[in-house]
């Protein structure tokens, strides 16, 4: 049997093991109405004798129990704080808060709060993990140990920052010639204090802090440690001569350790804190930055509407770029399709392996999503192992049935999103599905085959993607997946499914390192299957759904990645690279700081480019090789990032020969709460002007130009922020200047 910690446990249970008998719906001017979709199935009825009232799904908690989230909020912080809500991060109308449950219940009463997505689990995305924390199975394949030319830039000038577990503060790969150490900020946010300037908790150091003394941080899962060495890690040769290096050895570094293995329920939201930390403090600096996530988890709609991407997305900008692992579950069968076809009746099989349950109640679970593009939703329900039905589900319906197959709860929302009044996931429809133990410890989910169907009122059922949630929703191990029904596309992880960031997937450079002693070790010697040239097996696969292109961006080195490791750290030994300081791992959590350091060259070449021409850059610098096929595609995006083509790919990403000298387009699609868009100009033009239309021909919106400059001209339409409203739809854009005429087709939520 696996141990699991507790800690997980009880997120996986507050977060989506409640539910109640019978079926019910809930008017959508109830308070909670407005929290997080995956907190539905906690509203339970306020007495027996009161059906349709329905306490608050906080009520199991202390009022002094202290939660987060983040908000979207029609105010500013200091209305927040009235409320009792400690403010983090903000962009524009997004806040990240921690408040006590007494506190949440107020802001959630309050009319200017549009919803509250609670802080949600992710994992980091090493397949690899320190020896005694077995990961879930099926997770075996492996890493590449890094040479880089030394003919490109080095990252001068701009901050590398890191959000995961810490970093060895005293491990050379992170001094400079001097001896003294390259960090210039750090962040422990489980630390007791005092916190950094600007924030309300964990320990800060800033660069003179470190300078003066070496803090107590420690590294004990040593993946922050690592990330931070394949990055921007200083030149070391091992005892065979073999000099290796970071991408960008002359960047700055700051690391923030993170809540991500401690505190199921600040996970998230420190995320997103801790990147705004970071932006900060290279704007403090006067210096670009590049922030890595090795991390990633399955849920959510993988189309970047969460509140969490949309919070992430906000925070870059010019000289601002995250890039994220594309995550680790390419061959785990959590995705499948459901409906599509011409039956009104489809379904979806999927598997729940033998598994010892633990002891006790509501900790054994397997959690579901259904997400369909369709606004009218459909009929579910779920069959399990021994024919037993649990439904059906009509759309706008929650349901609820125990059972010693499992307490099963079906939340079929549709027509509105994942909220009333939310810009997230707008149109959609969306289902959660639970199984769990949580009336007794006899309904543990049956082991054997289930069934999804769904249909049965309307002639054409829509089509539904469906994903099996990770990073503590389930709690089975081995993990539920759709066995042979499985389709392994739109598997990003998310936050990489975020619009701004970069997505980086994994590619199997090397299968071989010197180990203890010198000799040879590798992933044949302990049975792990590579295939070197080939994409990591293990490498999740796009598209977003909607995005065909979209991502992931491409692949970098992932396999065999030989690395800083963190002296509190412990790896199985055959692991350890031959000079006792280095480790050899993988993952996408390996192949993300390759393409971060990338993404430093590329500023330190062009300093304050936007996201987007960032990620141009680097899909230039990427090309297919023999194993890839033709790019792009959904495994290997644009091919294999190579960080020594960086300098020539950053030149033009403008213009290509044949383009027109007058070009527009827009930073993200679809567009919410507003539409940045992009004149692209080849030479200076005199005058113009930029027009959006519906569909119908009608014109919402006009703005004139005096004169265009060669480059980049950005331009902001606002519905109801300064220019007329506007609902959400498809619009058309038209811009002439200079004798020239470009389009652009817009899809605006807002």
């Amino acid at each position: 049997m696996r141990n699991r910690p507790a800690g997980n446990l009880i997120g996986a249970a507050f977060l989506a093991c409640a539910s109640l008998a019978g079926a019910h719906s809930a008017s959508a001017g109830e308070p909670w109405q407005k929290l997080d979709p995956l907190f539905r199935i906690r509203h339970v009825p306020a007495a027996p004798d009161a059906p349709g009232h329905f306490a608050s799904p906080l009520s199991g908690y202390r009022p002094d129990t202290l939660l987060s989230g983040i908000a979207r909020f029609r105010g500013g912080p200091s209305d927040l704080r009235l409320l009792g809500a400690s403010v983090g991060a903000r962009a524009g109308s997004l806040f990240t808060v921690r408040a006590t449950r007494a506190s949440l219940e107020r802001l959630l009463d309050d009319p200017r709060l549009v919803e509250f997505e609670m802080s949600r689990p992710l994992e980091r995305a090493s397949v690899v993990s320190p020896a005694g924390d077995l990961s879930p199975a099926g997770e075996l394949p492996p890493g590449s140990p890094p040479l880089y030319p030394g003919d490109i830039p080095r990252g001068r000038g701009v901050l590398l920052g890191f959000v995961d577990s810490g970093i060895d503060f005293l491990h050379p790969d992170f001094r400079d010639s001097l001896g003294a150490t390259r960090l210039v900020g750090l962040w422990d946010q489980n630390g007791a204090g005092p916190p950094p300037s600007g924030w309300d908790f964990g320990t800060g150091w800033s660069r003179e802090a470190l300078l003066a003394a070496p803090p107590e941080e420690r590294d004990f899962r040593g993946h922050g440690t690592h990330v931070a060495g394949i990055a921007a890690g200083s030149p070391w040769t091992s005892p065979h001569h073999r000099v290796f290096s970071g991408v960008a050895p002359l960047a700055d570094l700051a690391m923030v350790r993170t809540t991500y293995f401690a505190d199921f329920p600040t996970q998230s939201v420190n995320i997103v804190n801790g990147v705004k930390y970071l932006f900060d403090l290279a704007a403090s600096r006067g210096e670009d930055a590049v922030v890595n996530l090795s991390i990633g988890s399955q849920w959510g709609p993988h189309d970047g509407s969460t509140l969490t991407e949309r919070m992430l997305s906000a925070l870059t900008g010019p000289g601002r770029i995250l890039v994220v692992s594309a995550g680790n579950d390419g061959a785990r069968r959590l995705h499948a399709p459901l409906g599509g076809g011409l039956a009104e009746v489809q379904s979806r099989r999927f598997v729940v392996p033998p598994y010892q349950p633990l002891f006790g109640a509501d900790n054994d679970a397997l959690i579901m999503e259904a997400w369909s593009f369709s606004p009218e939703g459909a009929q579910l329900t779920l069959v399990g192992p021994s024919g037993a039905t649990f439904g059906p589900v009509a759309p706008g319906e929650q349901r609820d049935f125990t059972s010693p197959e499992g307490d099963v709860s079906i939340d079929n929302m549709a027509g509105r999103g994942r909220l009333p009044d939310s810009t997230a996931g707008a149109g959609q429809s969306w289902a959660l599905i639970s199984i769990s133990d949580r009336t007794s410890a006899s309904h543990a989910p049956a082991a054997g085959t289930w069934e999804l169907r769904m249909g049965g009122n309307s002639f054409r059922p829509p089509l539904y993607n469906l994903w099996i949630d990770t990073a503590g929703f389930t709690t089975i191990s081995p993990m539920p997946n759709f066995g042979a029904e499985a389709d392994s596309f739109h598997t990003l992880a998310v936050p990489g499914t975020c619009d701004s960031c970069i997505c980086v997937g994994s590619y199997v450079a090397e299968v071989e390192w010197y180990g203890a002693g010198g000799a040879v070790d590798g992933y044949a010697r302990h049975d792990l299957p590579a295939t070197p040239g080939a994409l990591s097996v293990f490498s999740s696969l796009g598209p977003r759904p909607g995005d065909p292109l979209g991502r992931p961006d491409f692949v970098a080195p992932g396999q065999a990645i030989v690395s800083a490791l963190s002296r509190d750290a412990f790896f199985d030994p055959w692991r350890i690279y031959e000079d006792g300081a280095h480790v050899a791992l993988e993952g996408t959590s390996m192949a993300a700081p390759y393409a971060a350091g990338a993404a430093a060259l590329t500023l330190e070449v062009r300093p304050h480019l936007p996201p987007a021409r960032v990620r141009a850059a680097l899909r230039r610098a990427s090309a297919g090789t023999g194993a890839s096929g033709s790019v792009p595609n959904a495994g290997w995006g644009f091919g294999l990032l190579s960080a020594a083509s960086v300098p020539a790919a950053v030149g033009d990403t403008l213009f290509h020969p044949g383009d027109s000298p007058l070009r527009l387009t827009h930073a993200a699609n679809p567009a919410r709460d507003r539409v940045e868009f992009m004149i692209l100009a080849r030479v200076p033009m005199e005058g113009g002007t930029l027009e959006v239309f519906t569909v119908e021909g009608r014109r919402v919106w006009k703005l004139r130009f005096g004169r265009l400059d060669p480059g980049i001209t950005r331009a902001n339409w606002n519905p109801g922020a300064g220019d007329p409203s506007a609902p959400a739809g498809i619009y058309f854009a038209r811009l002439v200047a200079g004798g020239g005429a470009a389009t652009d087709r817009v899809v605006f939520f807002p």
